[in-house]
């Protein structure tokens, strides 16, 4: 019973958040999204409130409570239909096939979901990768699902980091087809490996997919003060948009570093805006990396840091006796 209630929990927050953008108009987008997100990084934190603490068949559970979870949102619609990633992503492979830079026209698709008809003209604003990694014939909201899947599973160890990646707001996303999840189950092939072994290719390939991707390993090699990976992370992510550069370098510029930001550039940006997809990136984060967080928290440098910081806040706030 503990076990449901937990993953009934885990539900209720996004169906809310969704129920309420869409039926009432609620809100602009980045404040609602923005709290699930901060919500979706402390769901761990509410398991120990129940006093389920690394139990060892909860992860399961949940896996399959958030894949159900999941399907019935697919299959009828129910806080589905979120982007319309699932209907361009894979198809932005055929502005190439046509002979056309992959920055330089937008593509212009017509889909019917959910009994709605809907025609989108967008550019493509990824990096080269995303677009060709795919498994043809499958539905892309099916292939983010797998991928999903996959993240779970190289996590699984970790009882915490599987329970906020395994949590049903995750879950639903990926049966949305957000492409976040291509380029976060190769971070986490990367950063957590197969059976402890890191994937050093799949850090290389997930340079090529999603900027998201490129700032945290960029970020990553820095706080690392491994100068040499930041190097060769700029240098990768560089050659996989040259080609596109030297074909048409002001729509590549604009689409895949500015992002449309610039009066100059065609299509409009909403890069400013927080997108309910966005929240996936610092849940992995805080998931896959909590750990040496909390050392880096705990060490000696940070007490002496924080130390001067608790005494003054403490000459404030004391009472009089």
């Amino acid at each position: 019973m503990r076990f449901l209630l937990a993953a009934v929990l885990g539900s209720i927050p996004p169906l809310a958040v969704i129920t309420l953008e869409w039926r009432f108009g609620i809100g602009p987008e980045t404040s609602l999204d923005l709290a699930l997100a901060a919500v979706s990084i402390s769901y761990p934190l509410w398991l120990s409130r129940l006093g389920i603490d690394r139990a060892r068949d909860f992860v399961p559970f949940l896996v399959g409570f958030s894949t159900i979870f999941g399907v019935f949102s697919y299959i009828t619609g129910v806080a589905n239909g979120l982007t319309d990633e699932a209907y361009t992503t894979p198809l932005y492979v055929s502005i190439l096939v046509h002979g056309q830079n992959l920055y330089s026209i937008p593509l212009v698709v017509t889909y019917t979901q959910y009994g709605i008809h809907s025609t989108v003209s967008t550019y493509y604003s990824y990096l080269p990768l995303l677009t060709f990694l795919q498994i043809p014939f499958l539905d892309y909201k099916l292939f983010c699902a797998v991928c999903w899947l996959g993240i779970v599973w190289l996590v699984r160890r970790d009882f915490y980091s599987a329970v906020a990646l395994a949590q049903p707001f995750v879950g639903l996303l990926a049966f949305n087809g957000f492409n976040d999840f291509v380029p976060l189950l190769l971070l986490t092939a990367a950063f957590v490996g197969w059976n402890g072994r890191r994937q050093r290719w799949a850090q290389l390939v997930a340079l090529g997919t999603k900027q998201f991707a490129n700032v945290f390993v960029f970020v990553y090699h820095l706080l690392r003060r491994d100068w040499r990976n930041a190097l060769l992370t700029a240098v990768f992510t560089l050659a996989f948009l040259v080609p596109f550069l030297i074909w048409d370098w002001h729509a590549t510029l604009c689409q895949a570093v500015l992002y449309g930001l610039p009066a100059g550039c065609p299509g409009a940006s909403h890069l400013l805006l927080f997108h309910i997809d966005y929240g996936l990136w610092p849940l992995w984060c805080a998931a896959v990396f909590y750990a040496p967080v909390l050392a880096l928290l705990r060490s000696d440098a940070a007490q002496k840091l924080y130390s001067p910081v608790k005494s003054a806040w403490d000459r404030v706030v004391r009472r009089p006796r």
